[in-house]
């Protein structure tokens, strides 16, 4: 398989290198540290006075200083090689997973062709259905393969310039000299044999020893010169966006691996954020483990329970949860074209970001806000939800091209493949989602209370803002931005979009409780551009609970959720019934149909419809028979009335 060829290069010798140039570093170090003693031994013995011991004073401050810089350049020259011997050795994993993965797609397509029955007059469509699909799965493994090539190959290339200019800027013609050489120009260029008798120097020659290394023109620098990381991760995104672009390759590179709460950090491109939040996932591992084990060393023997035993178990519940909220992290981190865009643990339960696709160059882009009893050890589901839905909007890319375009891409598999990379979707989970817990309803975070929701549409609008700014001063133009909700995300969603500059392009909403608005010109979106969907029988939305049933707020476009027809392929479309999100994303129903289409702004394709359920019928009836009850909004059991008590808790 020559598409699954691993990059050249030996992680091994990456790292030998890195040892080096840190034994080159150590040796300026101690060349500082030496220049320093004796000069000031010089100094001390109160014979040499006036201007010009002065000035040898300040040109030997100067050495050292310059000495110890040069130090921190190569210093930084070996922790470059750490980094790309790590990047390499992924890189090589990675593209041996694909092979793998490739393989095991044509065995399975070669296992479903030999149980079709041949004598069956669907053979020949089934089976050429089967071994197409199984070719374009392949051609997107081997395309998620030369994507992680690619992105090592640039890595090296960065890391390679900025090492030559470390080097040349450490000792002058330095790149193009071996390690030994290097290192035998640092001893010719410091006099350091001139200093170990500097108290028997005249001034003219301690002078002359000292004037290459005091020029101001000839200073070495330091890799972060410059580079304020403190205070970045409370930047907002325009400024992060605009504080990165500052930024050299290696500078940031720097700044992930000294400050990887850079994750987190809106505007700053995402292949960043996903290195830094991979790199932090065994630490915090190790830091719960410890936790746990001190608390479970305080836990008394035998049945006995002391003052403090509910809160300690309800603490290493807590961490064990978040525990197992890591080890989801790390295996969606495995997957093919998977990115850890956010991992906060800073809080109750475990906060994660988790992006399918390029989100630093995308055309189309989907994030995605679940609801109520949402945690991140429970992603699966939302994350296949988005695989789905990524697939669907690549297939509808391709079912858009005309024969002349599938052509020039090499067919209708490098097609998709193509259209994939146009794709990227988002499961954000970086808000505390209502739990059904007795804690958790009894608190602000219950899912009667707007006040989870109104912090969760805060930190959701700066994602949005995020999505644009990281690419303002990039190479890549502004993303197509379809915001989704389900269920209690939707009121998180709406807060959302009521903040001024996300860029959303297009929101849906589907079983909403309220999308906090009574009109889709409460919310800052284009006009025409709020989608709702729901379901027969689904009574979440009929609440009322944060604002106006959606299926009677004016200006939202309704699609249809009941059985239909797809129009281009004339295929049958099954309806929702159920609640759960996996049920509108399904594959095959009208829903999920429309969710397609809107990814990537086909909406002339949409199947519209009128979003009332049973309840929605009976209540419009009951208004029809009682004109008193005209104008008077429906609400659950007690839900509205306790949200309003929570609400003046909460302000």
């Amino acid at each position: 398989m020559a598409e699954f060829v691993p990059p050249d290069g030996d992680p091994g010798l990456l790292r030998a290198a890195a040892g080096n140039f840190r034994s080159i570093a150590a040796h300026f170090d101690q060349q500082a540290t030496t220049i320093r003693t004796q000069a000031q031994t010089a100094l001390d013995t109160g014979e040499w006075k006036g201007g010009h011991s002065l000035r040898f004073r300040a040109g030997a401050d100067g050495v050292t200083a310059q000495a110890a810089d040069a130090a921190t350049s190569l210093g930084s020259v070996a922790e470059t090689l750490t980094v790309l011997a790590v990047n390499l050795q992924t890189t090589i994993e990675e593209v041996e997973k694909c092979k793998r993965m490739a393989e095991h797609a044509e065995a399975e397509a070669r296992h479903d062709v030999s149980r079709l029955d041949p004598d069956s007059p669907t053979f020949e469509t089934a089976r050429g259905a089967t071994l197409n699909w199984a070719d374009i799965a392949y051609w997107n493994y081997a395309g998620q393969a030369e994507k992680a090539k690619t992105r090592y190959e640039q890595q090296a290339r960065a890391a390679a310039s900025s090492i030559d200019a470390l080097t040349d800027r450490a000792v002058p013609g330095g790149s193009g000299l071996s390690l030994n050489q290097i290192a035998a120009a640092v001893d010719a260029s410091t006099g350091l044999d001139d200093f170990a008798g500097v108290d028997a120097l005249s001034e003219a020659q301690a002078w002359a020893a000292l004037e290459s290394w005091t020029d101001p023109d000839s200073g070495l620098g330091t890799l972060l010169d410059g580079l304020n990381v403190y205070g970045a991760t409370s930047m907002a995104p325009s400024a992060a966006a605009q504080w990165w672009s500052t930024l050299t390759p290696l500078q940031q590179m720097a700044a992930i691996r000294t400050n990887p709460e850079l994750g987190n950090l809106d505007g700053v491109a995402y292949w960043a954020r996903d290195l830094a939040n991979r790199s932090q996932i065994g630490v915090y591992r190790h830091q719960l483990e410890q936790q746990l084990a001190a608390l479970r060393a305080l836990r008394p023997d035998g049945p006995t329970r002391d003052v403090g035993s509910a809160d300690r178990e309800q603490q290493m519940r807590l961490i064990e949860d978040k525990l197992k909220s890591l080890k989801e992290v790390a295996r969606l981190a495995e997957q093919p074209d998977h990115h850890v865009v956010g991992l906060d643990l800073s809080h109750e339960r475990a906060q994660a970001i988790i992006a399918q696709g390029d989100l630093d160059s995308a055309r189309y882009t989907s994030v995605f806000t679940p609801g109520l009893t949402s945690t991140v050890q429970g992603m699966q589901d939302n994350d296949d939800d988005m695989r789905s839905l990524r697939d669907r909007g690549a297939r509808n890319l391709v079912d858009a091209m005309s024969a002349a375009q599938i052509h020039a891409a090499g067919g209708k598999a490098q097609a998709y493949l193509q259209a994939q990379r146009q794709v990227a979707t988002v499961t954000w989970l970086d808000y505390q989602a209502p739990q059904l817990s007795s804690d958790s309803m009894l608190s602000t975070n219950s899912v009667a209370s707007s006040h989870t929701a109104k912090e969760g549409g805060a930190a959701l609008a700066d994602f949005y803002r995020g999505l644009h700014q990281s690419r303002t001063h990039g190479v890549h133009d502004d993303p197509h931005v379809l915001a989704m909700a389900h269920s209690y995300g939707t009121t998180v969603q709406g807060y959302a979009a009521r903040h001024h500059g996300t860029g959303i392009d297009t929101a849906y909403f589907s079983e909403s409780p309220g999308m906090a608005a009574d009109s889709a010109d409460d919310l800052v979106v284009p006009h025409g551009q709020v989608f709702y969907s729901e379901g027969d029988n689904d009574q979440v939305a009929d609440a009322r609970q944060f604002g106006i049933d959606p299926s009677e707020m004016p200006g939202v476009k309704h699609l249809e959720t009941r059985a239909a027809t797809d129009p281009t392929t004339g295929l049958p479309l099954a309806g929702v019934t159920k609640h759960p999100f996996a049920a509108y994303a399904a594959d095959h129903t009208t829903s999920g149909y429309n969710q397609a289409k809107l990814l990537v702004d086909q909406q002339e394709d949409l199947i519209y419809g009128n979003d009332t359920d049973t309840l929605d019928d009976l209540r419009l009836r009951d208004r029809l028979d009682n004109p008193l009850t005209v104008g008077i909004p429906y609400v659950g059991p007690g839900l509205y009335a306790l949200n309003k008590g929570f609400e003046a808790l909460g302000d």
